[in-house]
């Protein structure tokens, strides 16, 4: 599930035309982790969250608060031939 903070992260890079290697310099991390986060597949841990705060301002407690999928995708995922 996506939190406030992936969001937030994917809207930062948009808004600055950031890459994802050129965040992860900024943050020490790898291009793939900051991708991880930006989609919500991953939380990062306290070190980046720190990190990614002093870059971006997004506050720690952002990566806390999930955010909920919209009920429209719920139920195009639920017609899927997999459920079927």
């Amino acid at each position: 599930m996506d939190s406030a903070g992936s969001l937030r992260l994917a809207r930062h890079l948009a808004r600055r035309g950031l890459t994802l290697e050129a965040f992860a310099k900024k943050v020490g991390t790898s291009k793939a982790l900051v991708w991880c986060w930006r989609k919500g597949e991953k939380t990062p841990g306290t070190k980046y969250v720190l990190r990614i705060e002093r870059v971006t301002g997004i506050p720690p407690s952002a990566w806390l608060r999930p955010v909920p999928r919209r009920a429209g995708s719920a139920a195009r995922n639920s017609s899927s031939p997999a459920s079927q």
